[in-house]
């Protein structure tokens, strides 16, 4: 986890991670522990560590290449991931939207009063929170409409802001009033993997002058790979072969 955070190795890394995910979050809890609700999380992000290219930008891998002299051209992050983290975040929602519309807690407004009233669920005192009857009402109905909308107008690049910032905002309160910080950083890592690649540009153009660009479709800025690969790909430098790539996407899908 440490060498897939700083960005080396992450290859190998994401491979190891991906085997002790499956073997004691997939198979040991389902046989032998409690399974956690989270753990599926967990698994779909170890999957999708094994061909997302998690080096390319400030890592140590890219740090170190730039020092040796050896990086040819500029960092460059194509759309189709965040397509991925898309579906899947759209994926747990409409889950969660099935089981809350046939719930009469969600239906009646109660979806926030209800489990943040009973003590043994929350961190914090929140009965200050708890009677503002108008505030509990709206935030159960808007979560029922945000998790309802998600999959169909995260594609717009102004919805996706508004959608990225609502989620982060909710996870994060989730986070901090439940005993859920894993649930929350989670999915607020996934989310923020949404937002439109051009605002992240800018950011890094600010920090760094304009070393990182960004391959989107609808954004403006736009640049070659930061190693062009050759035609079968280039597994160390975390590419997968084009007809790889699409399979294991597809296996993905299929798996979630």
């Amino acid at each position: 986890a440490l060498l897939i955070t700083v960005g080396y190795k992450v290859k190998v890394s994401a491979v190891f991670n991906f085997v002790f995910s499956v073997v004691f979050l997939g198979l040991w809890s389902s046989f032998f522990s409690y399974e956690w609700h989270v753990d599926s999380l967990i698994l779909s992000g170890a999957l999708l560590l094994l061909f997302m290219p998690t080096d390319r930008a400030l890592s140590l891998r890219l740090w170190l290449k730039r020092r040796a002299g050896t990086l040819q051209s500029k960092p460059t992050v194509r759309y189709i991931y965040s397509v991925l983290l898309m579906l899947l975040i759209g994926g747990i929602y409409l889950d969660s939207i099935f089981w809350k519309t046939t719930s009469n807690m969600y239906l009646n407004g109660l979806g926030l009063w209800t489990p943040a009233s009973l003590p043994f669920n929350i961190y914090w005192d929140l009965q200050w929170l708890l009677d503002m009857e108008y505030i509990m009402y709206s935030a159960s109905y808007i979560v029922l409409i945000y998790e309802f909308t998600f999959i169909f107008l995260i594609w717009f690049k102004y919805w996706r802001v508004v959608f990225v910032a609502l989620g982060v905002f909710f996870h994060i309160a989730i986070g901090i009033a439940f005993p859920l910080p894993a649930f929350g950083l989670i999915m607020v890592g996934f989310l923020l993997g949404c937002m439109p690649t051009d605002i992240y540009a800018t950011i890094f153009k600010k920090v760094r002058g304009s070393r990182f660009k960004v391959h989107h479709p609808t954004d403006e800025i736009e640049s070659k790979d930061i190693e062009e690969p050759s035609k079968s790909g280039n597994w160390r430098n975390g590419i997968i072969p084009q007809g790889l790539q699409k399979k294991v996407i597809a296996a993905y899908l299929c798996f979630w």
